[in-house]
């Protein structure tokens, strides 16, 4: 990211939201293995089917999913 930034300044906030993104996620997948809520699986299923995440974080998250 250090080094996209100060040459694409306007993808600071997409790689931001990104990042974040994947964070809230891997926590939410660890919370569901535990404890499985429709909530979360919604929430998951919606932030695959968006556009914040990109190919290789999907499968990132659905590789987490699967294990």
């Amino acid at each position: 990211m250090a080094l996209i930034i100060p040459y694409k300044p306007h993808l600071a906030d997409l790689i931001a939201r990104e990042l974040m993104a994947l964070d809230i996620l891997t926590i939410l997948i660890l919370i569901h293995k535990s404890y499985p809520r429709q909530e979360i699986e919604s929430f998951i299923f919606k932030a695959l089917t968006g556009e914040v995440l990109d190919k290789k974080a999907k499968k990132q998250i659905e590789a987490m999913l699967g294990s």
